[in-house]
């Protein structure tokens, strides 16, 4: 009686812990990738004049190492998410996570302007698929309030990041402009994560082929557009 009365309680404790979604380590797991993918953005943007003076370079021109980041970002999401639907999700996460933190490194070690410019193209392909991704790894995990849960656990991720690595790189520019840069190592231990803890329920993959051609046309004629251009080069 004793017995099947601790094994009532322990299938409960299970039952109870598989239903409380802030102790899932998938979702930890997730939204560290939201954290990473974020990371580029608020933890640079405020030493922008560290870095113009460290490279002797106008106000104006710091404008670039953001939009470095965020062009490949835009333009390769649609491209790394057809890859995941048809290669597995951990199969694009893990090499882009790595990616990620290569061009960090080498952002750190920049010697002038130009070479920043380049590095920061990089990191935005090792980031492009983090964020969708992400969401199409919460939808397929979760439903019903639990989705509703999860995805209000990445949205405070966001806005803790938004919170954080803005002081933190501040903090870290203080004593060069170079080190913001090498918090891209994160996204090491975090591919580690994925690879090794992260278990996503199986999909079929989408055989579909990807017609690269129109979209590469179709990025080209949005490209020709002054304002587009001008939104990301702001």
């Amino acid at each position: 009686m004793t017995i099947s009365l601790k094994q009532t309680n322990s299938q409960a404790n299970k039952t109870q812990l598989k239903d409380n979604i802030f102790q899932d380590k998938n979702l930890l797991i997730v939204v560290s990738m939201t954290m990473i993918a974020i990371l580029p953005l608020f933890s640079v943007s405020p030493i922008l004049p560290n870095i113009a003076k460290g490279l002797n370079i106008s106000a104006e021109q710091t404008g670039f190492i953001m939009a470095a980041f965020l062009m490949p970002v835009a333009l390769g999401t649609p491209i790394f998410g057809v890859l995941a639907d048809r290669f597995g999700f951990k199969q694009v996460l893990i090499p882009s996570l790595l990616v990620f933190a290569l061009g960090g490194v080498l952002c750190t070690f920049a010697p002038n302007f130009r070479s920043l410019i380049e590095w920061r193209i990089l990191q935005g392909i090792g980031a492009a698929c983090l964020e969708s991704l992400v969401l199409s790894i919460i939808s397929s995990l979760y439903t019903g309030k639990k989705l509703t849960a999860a995805m209000a656990v990445n949205a405070g991720a966001i806005g803790v990041g938004s919170t954080i690595y803005p002081a933190l790189g501040g903090m870290l520019a203080g004593i060069s402009w170079r080190y913001p840069f090498l918090l891209s190592l994160l996204a090491v231990p975090v591919a580690l994560l994925v690879m090794l803890k992260l278990k996503l329920p199986r999909t079929e993959k989408n055989t579909q082929k990807f017609q690269l051609v129109n979209y590469v046309k179709n990025i080209t004629k949005i490209l020709k557009n002054r304002d587009v251009l001008a939104l990301f080069l702001r």
